[in-house]
């Protein structure tokens, strides 16, 4: 008996609870229908633009980032698995919602787990960027990047004394501290990710086992990005600009080549007629692996071409930082659909992306700056350290 057969065995004892739980949670169904939307990659993404553009350039990239590659490797995953979704293999299941991919791994659950928990481990809150110090250290080195260093640290991430001196970067994480958050905001994490979780398998897109999948394999990036983002900061802040912008490309092209790999691995894969029956469109789709690939692209290069211009800070009166959301938005709606005549193939897709990601991340914050929306973020003191 093979992995399909043992999976497909789990999803016929998994559709009676599915169908018991959509009975069940009914009367909260507006609550969970809304924690799944507020969890989708693209929702995530424009708060967490928000994020950059209006609360905290640091938070919202450092975030972003971890987001953009978690959500790559989901987009992998399911190529490799080819699950269904609940309602392609049984009517009884009521799709609330319409999905077009795999099913396995659930990714809005993994986005919920990275999403909170990078912004949760170590991420200063604005108090503390603009005072220049962050949780789990005790100097001011390297909060947000300045014009007056060096260029290129990996967008977003800090260095300590005792970590520079060691040439490694810090990922303070909950094994070195709090980061923002007290006990209150963990425990505010955990029952988002339990609403965004159960929320997926109320709507009837996902299997329990797809959640738990997601969940496993979002906190598998978490521990590496908490056990590698230091190191992976300092190595990338020794390289120039220019080969920073070039190895940009490295992981968007390796998300690219990952997904190519997995569907020629099923080559000659068919859709089932009682997928398509229940639904199920085009689910081995390169479309989101591509996007993913273009946006980390945009938001890596982006991020790093920023840090050399010198960073910007997001501070400013309210009727400032609505501007800036209201243009940058704009701006963006007006990129993506001018961008949409290269078309809907994978190299169509990626640059589409690819070129609004580069303009949230830095278009916007030079155009805040020339209009005076947003002013220069001044470098922290290095007590004499080398940047």
């Amino acid at each position: 008996m093979g992995f399909a057969d043992l999976l497909e065995g789990l999803h016929r004892a998994e559709i009676g609870p599915i169908v018991g739980l959509q009975q069940a949670l009914e009367l909260i169904g507006p609550l969970l229908w809304l924690a799944s939307v507020l969890g989708g990659d693209g929702v995530v993404l424009v708060m967490l633009a928000t994020v950059y553009w209006c609360v905290s350039p640091r938070a919202g990239i450092r975030v972003t980032l971890a987001v953009l590659v978690s959500a790559g490797v989901n987009a992998v995953a399911k190529l490799v698995f080819h699950a269904p979704r609940p309602a392609w293999v049984d009517a009884r299941v009521r799709p609330m919602s319409a999905e077009g991919s795999f099913g396995l791994p659930s990714g809005h659950a993994q986005t919920a787990v990275v999403a909170t928990g990078v912004a949760l481990t170590g991420t200063p809150s604005p108090r503390q960027e603009r005072a220049g110090t962050s949780p789990g250290s005790q100097e001011s080195v390297g909060t947000l990047p300045g014009p007056r260093e060096s260029a290129g640290a990996l967008p977003g991430a800090r260095e300590s004394e005792g970590t520079r001196s060691r040439g490694r970067g810090v990922a303070a994480g909950p094994f070195r501290g709090r980061g923002v958050a007290g006990a209150g905001w963990w425990w505010a994490a955990v029952v988002a990710v339990v609403l965004v979780s159960v929320s997926r398998v109320y709507l009837g897109v996902h299997f329990f086992s797809d959640v738990v999948g997601g969940l496993v394999l979002g906190l598998l990036v978490l521990g590496l990005y908490v056990a590698l983002a230091g190191r992976l900061t300092a190595w990338w802040h020794r390289r120039a600009l220019a080969l920073q912008v070039l190895l940009a490309a490295v992981p968007a092209g390796a998300m690219l080549g990952a997904g190519g790999l997995a569907l020629l691995l099923d080559e000659g894969w068919t859709l089932p007629a009682s997928w398509r029956a229940g639904g199920a469109a085009h689910p081995d789709s390169m479309e989101r692996v591509a996007g993913l690939s273009g946006a980390l692209f945009g938001a890596l290069a982006g991020a790093s071409v920023m840090r050399r211009l010198g960073w910007f800070s997001a501070a400013g009166t309210v009727p400032a930082r609505v501007l800036r959301w209201l243009l940058g938005v704009v701006i963006a709606v007006a990129i993506w659909q001018v961008a949409a005549v290269a078309g809907g193939s994978v190299a169509g897709v990626t640059l589409r992306y690819a070129l609004v990601a580069g303009w949230v991340v830095l278009g916007a914050p030079l155009l805040f700056l020339r209009l005076g929306l947003a002013s220069r973020q001044d470098a922290p003191a290095t007590d004499g350290h080398p940047s």
